[in-house]
């Protein structure tokens, strides 16, 4: 056996008949041509040093700067720390990963290029929802329940090929959503109307609606004082009620996509709501994620006799897809808050779903 073995490698496992030394890493050790600029992989061939090639750990074999006077400007290709050196005219075999690859929407999946390949030049994406995208890696957003089928083509010097996976991604609806369409099907898609809501506790949360905190001094000197001023006001907070009547509001969210949510509220005390007693609908906690500033507090336009409705009007910004809880209460300013809490959970999705409606959930 003789001849020239020049810049080649090995790295898959050996086995044989007989003579099982014979068996060489990159070459049979009675090979008796010239072998230079040659490497195997002593873990994966299972060879030492039989001197027929220069044996190298799997991790070195994957590197570079292991193959001393390789041309890997125009011959060869190596993505460093994970593949063995290969052609680059060599024929591409496309793959990719995904994950996840169930759950319920907005459902974000990454995607990621796992092709065996020479050098590749282009990535292009089909989500299977009519939208697609590029790069070795990349993310994609359903928003809509169903089973999508996904495929990817690459292209560079060694040609193109193209994998679709058929119904790879599965996305289901929110619960919520789920009982909104039941309910809606049944009712022709109509707007869904809150009847009632429940009230909650506000409990501690700080606000800035209260009465600044006093020195300890100022306690001191005022605490005659500020007793009847506490007793005064429990006596007016119990003429203050409101119950939360219903509430319009959209399903679904869209960044960039401005909304109302508008809340009617009955003002079940025995006080008239007076637009110069500085009475307002307040957000719970001093801020909401999904309204500007300017709505955190809305005012009175009229006043409001016992027995009487108003209704509220907040627009909201949404600007980030996620989940929020939207929450509000009736206040006097610098005395306290008074009547049940408005709540809501409001999704926000890149796009809007097929469907259209209006509920609560």
């Amino acid at each position: 056996n003789t001849g020239d073995v020049e810049k080649c490698y090995a790295g898959g496992t050996l086995s044989g008949r007989g003579n099982v030394s014979a068996i060489g890493g990159l070459i049979g050790i009675d090979y008796q041509g010239n072998i230079s600029d040659s490497y195997y992989d002593r873990e994966t061939t299972g060879r030492k040093d039989d001197e027929l090639g220069i044996p190298k750990s799997t991790r070195a074999m994957k590197r570079q700067a292991t193959f001393e006077n390789w041309d890997f400007a125009v011959t060869w290709g190596i993505e460093e720390g994970k593949t063995y050196p290969y052609l680059r005219w060599q024929p591409l075999y496309a793959d990719f990963q995904a994950n996840p690859v169930k759950g319920t929407y907005p459902l974000s999946v990454q995607f990621t290029d796992s092709s065996i390949a020479g050098t590749i030049d282009t990535w292009t994406w089909n989500f299977g929802d009519g939208h697609t995208g590029t790069g070795q890696t990349t993310s994609h957003t359903y928003t809509q329940s169903g089973t999508y089928s996904v495929s990817l083509t690459i292209e560079g010097p060694g040609g193109r090929d193209t994998i679709r996976k058929k119904s790879l991604i599965h996305v289901s609806a929110p619960p919520y959503a789920t009982e909104f369409l039941r309910s809606s099907l049944a009712g022709g898609l109509n707007r869904t109307r809150l009847s009632s809501f429940p009230a909650r506790v506000l409990g501690s949360r700080r606000s800035s609606f209260g009465n600044p905190a006093l020195s300890a001094q100022q306690e001191q000197s005022s605490s005659q004082t500020q007793t009847a001023q506490v007793q005064q006001t429990l006596a007016k907070q119990e003429d203050y009620d409101a119950a939360v009547l219903e509430s319009d509001a959209p399903l679904l969210l869209t960044p960039g996509v401005k909304e109302e949510l508008r809340i009617t509220l009955k003002n079940t005390g025995k006080s008239t709501w007076k637009t110069d007693d500085a009475i307002y609908l307040a957000a719970v906690g001093e801020y909401d994620d999904l309204a500007p500033e300017e709505f955190w507090r809305m005012a009175l336009y009229h006043d409001v006799q016992p027995g009487e409705t108003h209704i509220f009007i907040i627009e909201l910004h949404p600007e980030i897809v996620g989940h929020y809880i939207t929450e509000w209460r009736l206040v006097k300013i610098n005395h306290f808050f008074f009547g049940e809490i408005f709540e809501l959970e409001l999704e926000v999705v890149e796009s809007m779903l097929a469907f259209s409606g209006w509920g609560i959930w």
